[in-house]
């Protein structure tokens, strides 16, 4: 499994809508699927500090990267915050 983080969320309580607005038809978790259908990654807010959300990447989707990045970058710009993988270091530019 691979994650990426959006931390330091700026609107913590617009987090939910703003997942469902980029993932509709879904609620925690927020899945992110390929273009086969299957699930890329998923999202969800960590329990334990609101203004930190996570993408687990599924492991048959591990270089699904470049989706999930765009699919963070698209929440970051409705609740802003700062996006970092598990090694704490910030993806490259599109």
């Amino acid at each position: 499994m691979k994650s990426y983080f959006l931390q330091s969320v700026d609107r913590p309580l617009d987090v939910d809508a703003a997942l469902s607005r980029l993932l509709p038809g879904q609620r925690s978790p927020w899945l992110l699927c390929s273009s086969d259908g299957d699930p890329a990654a998923y999202f969800d807010v960590d329990s334990t500090d609101p203004t930190t959300v996570f993408a687990d990447m599924s492991g048959r989707n591990y270089s699904g990267d470049p989706a999930v990045i765009s699919t963070l970058r698209a929440l970051q710009a409705l609740v802003g915050g700062i996006i970092v993988d598990q090694d704490d270091e910030e993806p490259p530019p599109n």
